[in-house]
């Protein structure tokens, strides 16, 4: 899979809006870019960063608990192919153990998702990788926890739930 030099930052420049309602729960944003196919909601107390090369966008509440989005190929890959390449790439990563991999359908498309334990330091990462095709473009959606898993599951749960492909 090929990455690309291609950086994208979603902004807020509303100051007034600290992520909460008036009734102090957490307000849904929308992963809504220019040129990229698809969106899906997160919540609104994400902090927002620039990602490594690839990475179009990166949001979530410490270092290692986040939703990112990588491009993988500006080609569209089959899902057999998905399967496969992205198991290659995910066994090569030092302590990740892959604990579950399928299929589901989202937003009229369907996607191959992995999930894995990796092993960093003192630290065990959990992470479920979903890949797919939108816009004739190959794509990675990542949800990554650590200490505050129960977040970021509910975090990715809601992206999907509201994933949907222009």
């Amino acid at each position: 899979m090929v990455g690309l030099v291609y950086f994208f930052v979603l902004r807020d420049d509303d100051e007034k809006d600290n992520g909460t309602s008036s009734t102090g729960s957490l307000t849904a944003k929308t992963f809504d870019l220019p040129g990229i196919p698809f969106t899906f909601e997160y919540p609104g107390n994400f902090a927002l960063n620039d990602g490594p090369q690839g990475y179009v966008w990166i949001g979530g509440i410490g270092p290692y608990d986040m939703i990112n989005v990588k491009r993988l190929a500006n080609q569209p890959n089959p899902v057999a192919r998905l399967k496969k390449s992205s198991r290659e790439a995910l066994t090569k990563v030092p302590g990740l153990t892959i604990t579950s991999e399928g299929t589901e359908s989202r937003g009229g498309i369907e996607l191959v998702k992995f999930v894995a334990d990796t092993i960093l330091g003192d630290k065990t990462l959990h992470s479920q990788f979903f890949y797919f095709v939108a816009g004739q473009v190959t794509w990675q959606l990542e949800c990554e926890s650590n200490a505050e898993r129960a977040a970021i599951d509910a975090a990715c749960a809601r992206a999907l739930d509201t994933f949907a492909v222009r």
